[in-house]
């Protein structure tokens, strides 16, 4: 018996422990998972999802978790946690709007049949993630130069 078998059945956040980037996946079909591979139920997490998957918590990550010899990073779920997460406000409640609109056009896009053989659709997806990381940056009211450092340039 599963203490927390429920958490299950819930719409989840979903990645899987090493990669070299970012790797959330959103689930609605209640997907089970294994060693390895880490869950975050809740609220709002479609917002985060976005705040995951940006360059900010990738170069984030970076800084704080192990890396393995190939580049990639541990995404242990106790490095994850650690991220400080913006908490919504009326002040920038508009922000987290337009980052969730931007997730659900990005989930429409890659559960389409033909997007993994549809270089429009991938090219389109890439152009929403750079808006959400612009998103990303406003919410952690970055200054040009921190985006730079983040951006790698």
């Amino acid at each position: 018996h599963c203490d927390y078998y429920q958490e299950f059945e819930k719409e989840k956040i979903v990645w899987q422990e090493m990669s070299d980037l970012p790797n959330f996946a959103y689930d609605i079909r209640k997907f089970y998972t294994n060693q390895t591979v880490y869950i975050i139920t809740g609220q709002d997490l479609k917002y985060i999802l976005g705040i995951l998957n940006s360059k900010f918590s990738d170069k984030y990550i970076n800084m704080i978790a192990y890396s393995l010899g190939s580049g990639a990073k541990r995404w242990i779920k106790q490095y994850v946690e650690q991220l400080p997460l913006p908490p919504i406000t009326p002040q920038n409640q508009h922000i987290v709007q337009q980052i969730e609109e931007l997730v659900n056009q990005i989930l429409n896009l890659t559960q389409s049949d033909d997007y993994e053989t549809n270089p429009a659709k991938q090219n389109q997806v890439k152009e929403l993630e750079k808006q959400i990381d612009q998103l990303v940056y406003q919410l952690y009211n970055l200054t040009e130069e921190e985006i730079k450092i983040i951006e790698g340039k």
